[in-house]
């Protein structure tokens, strides 16, 4: 069920060309919006109806998803490969949906435009981000870009009031950065990040997360931090400058082990 702001932007029936690029601000659940299209979209070309399946669990021989999976990038195999496949199934229309582009290496990105530019026009290419600043411009020059609407402060506090989630001010500014949090399958349990946040900090629970949960927690960090520097006139700069760049190297594909970025967040909270 999307969230009331996106039901919205899905009815408003956008029309894509065959090549697009989705986007949204960082914070933004702009997946969740994206598979949506995309399952209507495959749906008209298969007819049948994709509305109430996962995008991973969709067996069409009309259809790639590429995304990061366990590996950090998209890279140059899964692209030849998905063309090379797509290329095949010329007497009907295709897509090819490729999930945090963000995440793809340059030199992919040039194979990606060397196809893209190959392919006809019943070949169908989306690829969603949270981040088209990354995106070159080779890329942009010849894909649509269809930015999702972000919804108004005032939007989502009322659905937070709903919900029944009443925050501090520091905290609700956090989801107010963060919509990514109001996710169909998170929004119930945002009460309990913050709860969870508060027992890492106290008992240093750190050291055994996943990546995933190492960001977001660095994230709120972060937050906090620059929340009360702002509102309470702290002085923190190098503790926010030592933890932005902790979550930048946790975002490199090559840098520091997982382990040696949670002993040194170990030390900071």
């Amino acid at each position: 069920m999307a969230l009331p702001w996106d039901k919205v932007f899905l009815s408003s029936n956008t029309e894509l060309n065959s090549r697009t690029i989705l986007y949204a601000s960082e914070g933004q659940n702009v997946n969740s919006v994206s598979r949506s299209i995309v399952k209507r979209i495959l749906g008209k070309i298969d007819s049948k109806d994709y509305s109430n399946l996962p995008l991973e669990e969709i067996a069409s021989q009309n259809f790639i998803f590429l995304y990061p999976k366990e590996k950090s990038v998209i890279d140059i195999d899964q692209i030849r490969d998905s063309f090379k496949y797509l290329f095949l199934k010329s007497d009907s229309k295709r897509l090819l949906y490729l999930e945090n582009i963000e995440r793809v290496e340059t030199r992919t990105f040039n194979t990606l435009l060397k196809f893209s530019e190959e392919a006809d026009k019943k070949m169908i290419i989306c690829m969603a981000t949270n981040n088209i600043n990354i995106v070159p411009k080779t890329i942009l020059s010849r894909f649509q870009k269809l930015k999702i609407p972000k919804p108004s402060n005032e939007n989502v506090k009322e659905y937070l009031i709903n919900l029944g989630l009443n925050f501090d001010e520091q905290k609700n500014d956090f989801v107010l950065q963060n919509l990514n949090l109001l996710s169909e399958d998170k929004d119930k349990n945002i009460n309990e990040l913050f709860l969870e946040f508060n027992e890492y900090e106290k008992k240093k629970e750190i050291l055994t997360k996943d990546k995933e949960e190492i960001k977001l927690f660095l994230d709120y960090q972060i937050h906090k931090i620059k929340f009360n520097m702002l509102k309470l006139k702290s002085n923190n700069k190098g503790k926010l400058d030592e933890l932005r760049d902790l979550r930048k190297q946790l975002l490199m594909p090559h840098n520091l082990s997982l382990d040696i970025l949670k002993s040194k967040l170990y030390l900071y909270i």
